[in-house]
């Protein structure tokens, strides 16, 4: 099992580790995200009564730039306020690491909630209605 492990943190700790493992993380998360975010928005604009009708494009053009933007913007925002705090810090790989487990942990509860089991604490963490429709709890 000790074999596994130190394989596994050599494999993260090569050049490309952590931009593939965040890349594979996305993936994974997309379909959560899309079901539980993007969906609803989608039903609500495509719903009129008991009858679903398709968007012209001349509506769906603005939204997709929208919400594309608003995407962008937050990314560089987030993105520029974690950069200035870690610039002048030691502390990246500290935060980091523990960051980065925290939501794999949150992840894999949400997602399989048999996990739970094996860790208690983050059983009684709340999550949003929308997630627990989407992993059956």
């Amino acid at each position: 099992m000790l074999v596994i492990i130190v394989q596994c943190v050599q494999d993260f700790s090569t050049a490309y580790g952590l931009p593939v493992s965040l890349f594979l993380a996305g993936l994974v998360g997309g379909f959560t995200h899309c079901a539980g975010m993007c969906s609803p928005f989608v039903l609500a604009q495509t719903a009129q009564g008991e009858t679903f009708q398709r968007l012209s494009s001349k509506l769906l053009l603005p939204y997709h730039l929208g919400r594309m933007t608003t995407y962008v913007t937050l990314a560089v925002i987030v993105n520029a306020v974690v950069n200035m705090a870690f610039l002048f810090s030691d502390l990246k790989i500290l935060l980091t690491a523990p960051l980065l487990m925290l939501a794999g942990t949150v992840f894999l509860i949400t997602a399989f909630p048999n996990v739970a089991n094996l860790f208690p604490w983050a059983a009684r963490l709340q999550f949003a209605p929308t997630f627990r429709i989407i992993s059956g709890t």
